[in-house]
């Protein structure tokens, strides 16, 4: 846990707190840091996955190098990503600090146990549980992580395209009707009869 002298926050107003290259630490800010410092894994990867889900989105819609549908796309999967990852991140992690911390109160287990597993039963658990977790989460990210994300993907983007899409847009081709074929109503001329043969080739036929 981070600590930060505060016998001398009671005088306040002649305090600077301890100075990083510039950068002065109140009473206030000691707290948040004691505070952040004190968060356990499940809380940090929650952290880690909210600054993801806010973040990564953006980038892709600002990506310059991709046309819009790609943007869209990418965002859309990004946010999926960051949502799922993020719940079985703190799931798995939380789990097996409960489920660690269960097993160090258990009198018959725990006696079985290293004296110094013992000292500190909490820290002991958050260490033991997050260790356990990173390894189960070398399963799951292939497991659960993937197939997840891509449906919640493919959910999304289902409901994202019914939304834009204007109403009666029908992408398919509409399909045309080919016209109706007209019977033949010329008819030949009789064997022998010219008449309906123009001038130049009726003389052409006498002469022959």
């Amino acid at each position: 846990m981070l600590k930060v002298n505060n016998n001398i926050a009671n005088n306040y107003a002649s305090y600077r707190g301890p100075n990083f290259r510039g950068l002065s630490v109140g009473p206030a800010a000691a707290k948040v840091l004691d505070k952040v410092g004190s968060l356990q894994s499940p809380g940090q990867r929650l952290i880690f996955g909210v600054s993801a889900l806010v973040l990564q989105p953006v980038l892709d819609i600002m990506n310059p190098w991709v046309d819009k549908d790609t943007k869209e796309t990418s965002a859309i999967r990004s946010v999926a990503k960051a949502i799922v990852s993020t719940a079985t991140g703190v799931v798995i992690r939380e789990a097996c600090i409960l489920g660690t911390n269960a097993i160090l109160n258990s009198k018959n287990l725990a006696s079985k146990l290293p004296e110094v597993v013992l000292k500190d039963t909490k820290h002991s658990a958050g260490v033991i549980g997050t260790l356990m977790g990173l390894g189960i989460m070398m399963f799951t990210n292939f497991l659960l992580d993937a197939p997840w994300t891509n449906a919640f993907t493919n959910m999304l983007l289902k409901h994202h395209k019914s939304n834009t899409e204007p109403a009666g847009n029908d992408t398919a081709p509409a399909q045309q009707t080919p016209p109706a074929i007209q019977p033949n109503t010329i008819t030949p001329p009789k064997q022998g009869d010219i008449s309906s043969l123009s001038q130049v080739n009726r003389r052409v036929l006498k002469w022959a």
